[in-house]
């Protein structure tokens, strides 16, 4: 195809031709109309945007919707089989878009098409204003009442109402807040393949289903997968969810893998009513091309269900493929699947699952960069591996993906944060940090609370990618800007949300120790024990400290040693680092310098904390401090 096909003549109809052909196929996608016509997906939505301003998408629904509004008004098909002829899996979508794109319900159809029908005899036999004015009169009064008696008849009935027979009468499920409220939570799918050893998978494609929706910015909020996790096995109303998750619609579903034949079935409930206005069944081939192709698809009728536009560039990165490799794209998840695990045995397991899916396919880039991750987030604060072999395995992996896709941004990002967690380069972040996932985070580093909470203010992208970080970044810079009465809420209003993401709830206790409350934080530490078998040095720290400022020091002496013990050894997670906070918390500080410095010669990862630490504030002016502030390299001193 040449490069002036928008400007052809029979582009449209030709295109619109392909979509009618495929009429009844409810899940002819944007990328089977671009192989159609043989054009790239890219290529096709150029064209299309350029010839007449709509998406691929945008036009294969209308191009429905007007063969629809036509079966209404010729034919005396239901509402529920028009929606079927026109490929709608459900009758409630089939309204809901009909209503978004025409402004009616398909129920008033033929009521308008009367109307329509007098108004052209009138124009034929010209009767007088005042006649013309009388039958339109009629014809508005009589669709009034039988809007109003349709409406009375939902509201005796309620729940008693299927979906399909509301469908039948042309009202919609569709509320204002679906429309003005573009949030949405995907759950966690039900593994219906009889074999709980497949859950990596269904977790994986929920997964999947969130990180390509969230590429999507118009749509509000998209709850991260951390987040939903929690109810995987909770028993809870979807109007209990959809309030606690901060959404309006909630996903949830099923998916099921039978030899090589995948199914997901999903359906779209409104937060409020409780109420299905969607669903879709969806069946590929367990190959990793047709597994990013029903991902996709998920996402595209995701968003046209709740009235979002995809951008050209929104396309291409949600039609984006992993990799070409089944076997690799399945380690990987199981990788995925083992590292949420939060134990040094998922770590473990998750690095040896990365290597083996890189082995299969060497260009398998996020499978690098998660490994990278592992390297690093174990030999930090989970103190799993040798610090010096995590960062330098670390980086190994990164360089490697950034020669299979130098351009790409993830990469980029992990780089430079390895560049600067890993090898305290203050100067290369200083000048790049804005382009970082971890910005906030550098900026409660060197002391720029202001700016810090500034950039979590505005910080929607971060929200949308990370509830829990986004939550306890938040309330770090409320409580550096002095505001510990809204951090505290924060810590109070999110541990309903989080109070199983590990991450998260070391994060609220650290700071609740900090700002006193000690039995808040205490109650979470046991929670943390109990769901968590593993005890970095910074949960042994915690122990130590919540547990003396309670008065409680009967075992204060073997927590000392147990952080002791780990300084001694090759793992790190900085127990030097913990030591000397104990000490400083102890306000013995000449013990606590002789721990920094041990941390300073170790390269722990937790001293990059030394501006910033609440416990340190009454030796800022120490000369021993500002040494060793000067050798980490911290770029001012406030």
């Amino acid at each position: 195809m040449n490069g002036n096909e928008g400007n052809n003549p029979s582009f449209i109809p030709k295109l619109r031709q392909i979509v009618l052909d495929n009429l009844k196929e409810e899940q002819f996608s944007v990328e089977d109309l671009a192989t159609e016509y043989g054009l790239s997906r890219s290529q096709l939505h150029k064209k299309l945007k350029k010839s007449v301003g709509k998406s691929v998408s945008q036009f294969i629904r209308e191009v429905r919707l007007d063969e629809g509004l036509k079966l209404l008004r010729e034919t005396d098909l239901t509402v529920s089989e028009v929606a079927y002829e026109v490929g709608f899996a459900s009758p409630t979508y089939f309204n809901t878009c009909f209503k978004n794109y025409l402004g009616y319900s398909p129920g008033e159809v033929k009521i308008r098409t009367s109307i329509d029908d007098l108004e052209d005899t009138v124009q034929v036999n010209k009767p007088n204003v005042r006649q013309l004015q009388k039958r339109k009169w009629v014809f508005y009064s009589i669709g009034a009442i039988i809007s109003i008696a349709l409406l009375y008849g939902v509201l005796r009935l309620g729940k008693g109402l299927g979906q399909n027979q509301q469908a039948e009468k042309g009202i919609t499920l569709e509320s204002e807040d679906v429309n003005q409220k573009k949030s949405i939570a995907v759950l966690p799918l039900k593994n219906w393949s009889g074999n709980q050893n497949l859950d990596y998978i269904s977790d994986g494609m929920t997964d999947a289903i969130i990180n390509k929706l969230a590429k999507i910015q118009s749509i509000d909020k998209v709850v991260p997968y951390t987040s939903v996790a929690r109810y995987k096995n909770v028993d809870k109303s979807i109007k209990e969810i959809a309030q606690e998750l901060g959404v309006s619609n909630i996903i949830q579903g099923s998916f099921q893998l039978a030899g090589n034949s995948v199914s997901i079935k999903l359906q779209m409930i409104d937060g409020e009513s409780e109420q299905q206005f969607w669903n879709q069944e969806y069946n590929e081939t367990w190959v990793s091309d047709e597994l990013f192709r029903l991902q996709t698809k998920v996402a595209e009728n995701i968003s046209e269900t709740i009235g979002v536009e995809i951008t050209e560039t929104e396309e291409n990165a949600i039609a984006s493929i992993l990799t070409s490799n089944k076997q690799a794209y399945d380690l990987y998840l199981q990788g995925n699947y083992e590292w949420s695990k939060s134990t040094r045995l998922g770590f473990d397991n998750a690095k040896r699952l990365y290597e083996e899916a890189i082995g299969l396919d060497s260009t398998f880039v996020e499978a690098y960069v998660n490994l990278s991750l592992v390297w690093k987030l174990g030999s930090g604060l989970w103190g799993n591996y040798d610090p010096d072999e995590g960062r330098n395995m670390a980086k190994k992996y990164l360089v490697k993906a950034r020669q299979v896709a130098p351009d790409n941004e993830m990469v980029i990002d992990a780089l430079l944060r390895l560049s600067f967690l890993g090898d305290w380069d203050f100067a290369t972040m200083e000048e790049n940090y804005q382009k970082t996932l971890i910005a906030p985070l550098y900026l409660l580093y060197i002391g720029k609370y202001e700016e810090a909470l500034e950039y979590m203010t505005n910080a929607e992208n971060l929200k949308k990618a990370d509830g829990p970080l986004y939550s306890f970044w938040h309330a770090e810079a409320l409580f550096y800007n002095g505001m510990t009465d809204q951090a505290l809420k924060i810590y109070e209003d999110d541990y309903a949300l989080y109070n199983d993401d590990y991450d998260w709830l070391r994060e609220s206790i650290k700071y609740l120790y900090h700002i006193g409350e000690y039995q808040m934080a205490r109650e979470r530490l046991d929670r943390m024990m109990q769901i968590f078998p593993d005890r970095p040095p910074i949960l042994i720290w915690l122990d130590l400290v919540v547990s003396e400022s309670l008065g409680q020091k009967n075992e204060s002496d073997l927590k000392l040693e147990q952080l002791k013990q780990a300084s001694m050894s090759s793992v790190s997670g900085s127990p030097k680092w913990f030591i000397a906070l104990y000490y400083c918390h102890l306000k013995e500080y000449d013990t606590a310098f002789y721990w920094l410095n041990k941390s300073f010669e170790k390269h722990e990862g937790e001293l990059l904390w030394l501006h910033s630490e609440t416990l340190l504030k009454d030796v800022r002016q120490d000369a021993r401090y500002l040494e060793l502030h000067k050798k980490i390299g911290f770029p001012t001193l406030h």
